[in-house]
């Protein structure tokens, strides 16, 4: 049999030289040699009405980082009709890798508004869309002195 990566999926089985996971939080289960150096953190992500949409266009308006009072607030511009989107960077409580429910609240996004209001005003307005991501992020010191919340990327080779 040829070396490589087999992938088997419902229609078909492929044979790969190498393979991306891009598994999200559910990468431990997939690679647990991972597990211990990683923690989900859930963070709560809104769509604002923008106060001046004019201002916060697609094409115009960049996506967006702003340091606040409470940390970190990153946004895009309204390129789906949506709103502008945002949440806070920072990160939330530690998770497990379902942990999608309970929806998120009003009081969770409080401080992207107030950052919005304060430093990104054509984007400030009511919420109109809320969801969950969750982060899988690297601890603290995990390989290397460090603060941790790197990318992982890891590299295999099939045994040939």
């Amino acid at each position: 049999m040829a070396a490589g990566i087999r992938i088997s999926t419902p229609q078909e089985v492929i044979l790969a030289e190498r393979a991306i996971v891009a598994a999200g939080p559910w990468i431990a289960g997939l690679l647990p040699g991972l597990a211990r150096h990683l923690k989900i953190t859930r963070q709560t992500v809104g769509w604002f009405k923008p106060a001046k949409p004019e201002l916060v266009r697609y094409g115009e308006f960049p996506a967006f980082i702003v340091e606040g009072e409470k940390g970190l607030v990153y946004g895009f511009p309204d390129f789906e009709g949506r709103g502008v989107k945002a949440a806070q960077h920072d990160h939330g409580p530690v998770v497990g890798a379902d942990a999608w429910h309970p929806p998120p609240t009003d009081t969770e996004l409080e401080t992207v508004g107030l950052t919005l209001a304060e430093l990104v005003p054509g984007a400030a307005g009511p919420i109109v869309e809320r969801d969950i991501c969750l982060y899988t992020n690297t601890l603290r010191a995990d390989l290397r002195p460090d603060e941790g919340n790197e990318f992982v990327v890891r590299e295999e080779f099939p045994s040939r």
